[in-house]
């Protein structure tokens, strides 16, 4: 399923990071501008990672870009 794919993700790009990773939330947006799936992901770990949360969500995202993360 397309949510348990964008979680695994997620949490791979976080162990990368040498965070460990216990349950991601995803939600969908009030606002569909805003996408599809949200996450407060770089917030709950921002403090384990020292890290600012937006430093920590650019950096998540810095390393979804460089993966081979495609959604069939």
């Amino acid at each position: 399923m397309i949510v348990e794919k964008i979680r695994k993700t997620i949490a791979d790009s976080l162990k990368n990071l040498g965070i460990e990773v216990g349950e991601i939330t995803l939600e969908h947006p009030a606002d569909l501008e805003h996408g599809d799936f949200s996450t407060n992901a770089a917030l709950v770990y921002a403090k384990e990672a020292r890290m600012k949360p937006r430093d920590l969500a650019e950096r998540i995202v810095h390393i979804i870009h460089n993966s081979k993360f495609i959604l069939h």
